[in-house]
């Protein structure tokens, strides 16, 4: 098939903008890829001054530390899934993508991918099966039993994260489901040492019933493809899935932050690189000489940079240095100050981040409740779609596998608690009351067994940690009255 057929795009499908996205998202080459486009040429701009600019130009990346903050919060506490039992589930939350990323960890990334991108793509991958030997036999017994198909392993499946770039085209049915995605990439492939690298062009379209792929590799003469090149087809097979087994995870876009980051993010950085390029020209005050020339020819002074003025018949020659008042830098610097605070403005209601002044350390604490309010909603709602998604792959993988597909996906809810005194203090209190069981004591301490040492303790630890909760004898009153807590201090009294 031609290139040009492969290589289609859907109408909402913006290359450069996901381009400029990525880069203001990942900074470092990707930033440094693009600097064109974020340093326009100026009108009567010299060439080497330009070079020069771009040269010193530098990026402070505010975007990928909110977003990064964003996506902390939301995973401050993994998804709960209830439903999902046995071995093979249990392998699957531990290895979401059989390259040792544990679920929590690959959801987050769709996440941070989703913010950036506005989409995020899943892509229910089986292991691959075992092709007949060349020249062998076609087997001749019927078609493998599930049963013989989930104990060969063959029903395990795994995740595959496609970035938002990837997916170049896509469909969807009468009621607006997607019905096939198009994907392209590019990988490099070397078959061993006395063989060159090649850059492989592959092009995969997958639909509810077939998976289809087409490359074409590169060579010395041509590096890449043109539109009328012919790319070869490599796979054309039947998967038997039951469907697309692609979920696409998609921001409303008023909660895509990057949408509303992209402007604030350019301007500020254009913004401070004019402060530091005016501050770099100002190091380095002019050199003006004043004489009357004539044809005589002046030597290189200093690093070789100076203004020769004419003087007049009645003037004198002179030497002097000059360079900026400085008024224009406190502008510069007013504007920097400005737009910092309107990058960070724009997600003051998506996530609870700290400004990058002092005013707001000193905001009252109805201010701050009010913030923190708004940041709830908000999470909320990526709460909510982030687990419909798993749940939905979850789904697709019980009915792949005959399992029970009531399984449900919570959590992702740590960012609404409360801190952790006063979550203890009121847990001691809840636990005090003669009412309660002596399984809701060994809940509690589980729950915060965990959240308090999620970080420094092994999986190990924890496990035997709750071996010994559960093995506790809590019938002998409330859950903390066989601890010794000393009292407090008085410092007053010292």
């Amino acid at each position: 098939m031609k290139v040009k057929l492969l290589q289609q795009r859907h109408p909402s499908y913006d290359e450069a903008q996901k381009a400029r996205q990525s880069a203001l998202y990942e900074g470092g080459q990707r930033w440094e890829d693009l600097l064109e486009v974020w340093f326009p040429k100026r009108h009567m701009e010299p060439g080497d001054v330009r070079a020069e600019r771009l040269g010193l130009a530098h990026y402070i990346n505010y975007t990928g530390n909110i977003l990064a903050s964003l996506a902390s919060m939301l995973f401050a506490e993994s998804p709960s899934i209830s439903g999902a039992d046995g071995d093979y589930y249990s392998e699957l939350l531990r290895d979401a993508d059989q390259q040792g990323t544990a679920w929590a960890e690959f959801w987050r990334a769709r996440f941070l991918e989703a913010c950036v991108q506005q989409t995020s793509w899943v892509w229910v991958n089986l292991p691959r099966r075992v092709a007949p030997a060349v020249g062998a036999e076609a087997p001749t017994e019927s078609a493998p039993s599930l049963g013989a198909e989930l104990a060969a392993g063959q029903l395990d499946a795994f995740l595959v994260g496609l970035a938002a770039d990837q997916v170049i085209d896509w469909g969807e049915d009468d009621r607006g489901r997607l019905a096939w995605v198009m994907l392209h990439d590019v990988v490099s492939r070397r078959a061993g040492p006395e063989s060159p690298r090649v850059r492989v062009f592959r092009w995969t379209f997958v639909s509810a019933t077939t998976i289809q792929r087409w490359e074409w590799a590169s060579s010395n003469e041509r590096p890449s493809p043109t539109p009328e090149d012919v790319a070869e087809k490599v796979l054309d097979q039947l998967h038997n899935m039951g469907g697309l087994p692609v979920i696409r995870v998609r921001l409303p876009i008023l909660l895509w932050p990057m949408g509303r980051l992209e402007g604030p993010a350019i301007a500020l950085t254009r913004s401070e690189n004019d402060l530091h390029w005016a501050l770099h020209q100002a190091a380095n005050e002019l050199l003006t000489v004043t004489s009357k020339w004539g044809d005589k020819a002046p030597e290189a002074l200093g690093h070789g940079h100076f203004l020769k003025l004419e003087r007049d018949a009645d003037g004198e020659d002179a030497a002097a240095y000059v360079s900026p008042s400085g008024v224009a830098f406190e502008h510069l610097e007013r504007q920097v100050e400005r737009l910092r605070d309107d990058l960070h403005r724009v997600v003051s209601q998506m996530a609870q981040a700290a400004a990058s002044n002092a005013t707001r350390a000193r905001m009252s604490g109805e201010s701050k409740n009010a913030d923190w309010r708004a940041a709830e909603v908000l999470l909320a709602a990526y709460a909510g779609l982030m687990t419909d998604a798993m749940a939905k792959v979850l789904a697709f993988i019980a009915r792949l596998r005959g399992d029970s597909d009531a399984i449900e996906v919570g959590g992702l809810d740590g960012w609404h608690q409360v801190d952790l005194e006063s979550w203890l203090g009121a847990a001691a209190m809840a636990t005090e009351a003669h009412q309660l069981s002596p399984t809701f004591r060994r809940v509690v301490a589980r729950g915060q067994s965990s959240r308090v040492l999620q970080d420094v303790a092994t999986p190990e630890e924890l496990e035997a940690i709750n071996a010994e909760i559960e093995a506790a004898d809590v019938e002998v009153g409330p859950l903390f009255a066989a601890a010794t807590v000393p009292a407090p201090k008085d410092y007053a009294t010292e």
